[in-house]
């Protein structure tokens, strides 16, 4: 189910956002200030609210007043509630079975278009009504679910439960962390480290004695160059002589530990590397200053310092909460009886740790935890021996999201709006995706002539563009007659290069950077500019053609290759269209479904204009 879920995720989005159209001003709403981000109020609504109602008891909207203002049937009055305000974030814009769609919900579909859109013209042409249509098909379709049971499945409530432990422990430990400061000293102590530059000269032997000769004298004031002149070459002896300066970092660690006391000119004592013995000279040492490795640095010491303060907050949850059982813990033998004697482990009931105000750990818990580790081939692992070697670190980590949870539980970061709009999104998106996975997708049908129709009609997209490599001279605007020989000359059949080194009149390079030259490996013709590439359409190799720009500079085209236009067999593209032939059905199939649901189910619109605009796109009951 696991599997199912993620991968039916995708059509939550596809379903809610498909057939969204762009029109040419916003519907419904006031006025949206193009260009204007949806955090900030460039729009607002006005929601019909039924007097007394204690549904808007936390909307702080007050009556709209004004020519423009709709007028109020009645027992109702009319609010004006700005779109993206946090404070207006809870009044209701429609109710869907006697649950609540907010202005937050209706917000944040508005802001994840605009996070798909660009420019400011398109930001201001949402069209609110379909917006809000589609948000209550998705409601009803979580409202269907839920009366079918879907919710209450066991995978459903597995993963919800899972996703609620994953963000207390992300919440309790960015908490920890998140007044951390990394330490300047430190940071500059890396940073340094990081721009040091060195440049040496090394040998290494084969032989120790070797390299000790060769050390005694460099020490005794011989050149370190000529030495290395007369070391002889063979497999014996290497020569190193860099000549250049390098990050330090890049030096071998045994090289790097030698020299961390050395200054510029010293001579190593004999570095012992795993397949020798070497003596280095440090010929130079620089910094170069790099504000990119500085903040590189900042992160590291912050990195550091970050996780050994949440080290230091789960030992403190593990003194303060857990008791183990050492001596049943250091029994536990993953591996010696095999995969039965792992079974078993699965099983068994004993208490392994107490937990301070909690349910014990059991010898089971902590063995599905190993069993998790290892869940690629834990047989494997059993009969290579490598399960007894982790176990101290998979109890530890298991230990550790177990406490972090509790810990967050005890803070009240399970009370938090934070906490709780966060699983109520996850669960609405799980309980939509096995809506969809069992309810809608069963029913689509795909037959093999379905996609070769699609395939033919949408021949163009499976099809690669006509290539061309060409060369290309610029002639000055007034030398028409220049460009003219050269195209005869190529014609001819003269060398291209010839051509290009004797032809009077071409523009010199200020102008062909500013104008631009035509691109000379293998692009598609219509990457050229607009009147190049209908110059060169349809062109052999060996064509020459003559192109004068907007302009007026004369362009000599030499076309060297042609890569004709190339059409994917559909046996080849089969697999993508299947995906995209089953999710156009897919949508098609949800919009009959949630048809019946808008007949099923009880809808009222608060929001005044949308719920005009929608009178005529409600599906007929």
């Amino acid at each position: 189910m696991k599997t199912s879920i993620s991968i039916w995720s995708i059509s939550f989005c596809i379903v809610l956002l498909a057939g969204i159209p762009a029109i040419a001003a916003p519907q419904g709403p006031g006025t949206v200030d193009a260009g204007k981000s949806p955090e900030r109020p460039s729009a607002y609504i006005f929601l019909r609210a039924p007097l007394r109602s204690p549904l808007f008891s936390n909307c702080p909207a007050e009556p709209a007043v004004g020519k423009t203002v709709p007028q109020a049937p009645p027992g109702y009055v009319i609010l004006r509630a700005p779109i993206g305000e946090p404070r207006f974030s809870d009044c209701p814009v429609a109710l869907v079975n006697d649950k609540p769609l907010t202005l937050r919900d209706f917000s944040n579909a508005i802001a994840s278009l605009h996070e798909g859109m660009s420019g400011g013209t398109q930001a201001a042409r949402i069209d609110y009504a379909q917006v809000m249509r589609r948000l209550i098909d998705v409601r009803l379709a979580l409202e269907e679910a839920r009366a079918i049971g879907l919710d209450v499945l066991p995978e459903v409530k597995r993963d919800i439960e899972a996703f609620a432990d994953r963000t207390l422990r992300d919440m309790v430990t960015s908490a920890q962390v998140e007044n951390i400061k990394a330490d300047e000293a430190e940071v500059q102590k890396v940073y340094r480290a990081s721009i040091k530059e060195i440049k040496i000269s090394a040998v290494s032997f084969k032989e120790k004695k070797d390299a000790e000769k060769f050390e005694a004298a460099a020490k005794a004031g011989k050149d370190f160059g000529e030495l290395l002149k007369q070391v002889p070459k063979g497999a014996d002896a290497e020569v190193s002589a860099k000549g250049r300066f390098m990050k330090e970092g890049n030096v071998e660690p045994q090289m790097r530990a030698a020299m961390s006391s050395m200054k510029a000119g010293d001579i190593s004592p004999v570095i012992r590397l795993p397949l020798g013995f070497a003596v280095v000279k440090l010929e130079d040492i620089r910094s170069v200053e790099d504000p990119k490795a500085l903040e590189e640095a900042r992160k590291e010491v912050l990195g550091r310092m970050q996780f050994q303060a949440l080290k230091k907050f789960n030992e403190s949850l593990a003194k303060k909460y857990v008791k183990l059982n050492k001596k049943l813990f250091t029994s536990l033998d993953f591996e010696s009886k095999g995969i039965p004697g792992f079974l078993a482990l699965l099983k068994d009931k004993r208490v392994l740790a107490q937990v301070k105000g909690h349910s014990p750990v059991t010898v089971a818990e902590y063995a599905n935890a190993v069993k998790d580790a290892f869940f690629h081939d834990i047989e494997g692992e059993i009969k290579r021996k490598r399960i007894n070697k982790k176990k101290i670190e998979i109890y530890e980590n298991f230990m550790a999201k177990k406490l972090l949870v509790i810990a967050a539980r005890e803070k009240g970061m399970d009370k938090t709006a934070e906490f709780k709009d966060a699983v109520k999104e996850h669960r609405d998106g799980v309980i939509y995706s096995v809506f969809v996975s069992k309810v809608i997708a069963p029913g689509i049908k795909m037959t093999n002539d379905e996609m070769k129709r699609y395939y033919d009609e949408h021949i163009s997209d499976y099809s690669s563009p006509e290539r061309i490599r060409i060369s290309s001279l610029i002639f000055d605007k007034n030398r028409r007659s220049d460009a003219e020989k050269a195209v005869e000359e190529l014609r001819k059949g003269t060398d291209f290069t010839w051509v290009k080194d004797n032809a009077g009149g071409q523009a010199n390079k200020s102008v062909r950077d500013e104008e631009g030259e035509l691109p000379g490996d293998v692009v598609s013709v219509s990457e050229l500019p607009e009147g190049a590439s209908e110059v060169v359409k349809g062109s052999k190799p060996g064509d020459v053609k003559l192109y004068k720009n907007p302009d007026g500079y004369f362009y000599v085209i030499l076309v060297q290759e042609v890569f004709p236009s190339q059409t994917a067999p559909f046996e080849t593209v089969k697999q993508e269209i299947a995906k995209v032939v089953f999710f156009r059905k897919l949508n098609s199939q949800f919009q009959q479904y949630v048809e019946k649901l808008w007949g099923a189910y009880h809808v009222q619109v608060y929001g005044e204009e949308l719920a005009r605009e929608l009178e005529g796109r409600k599906p007929q009951k």
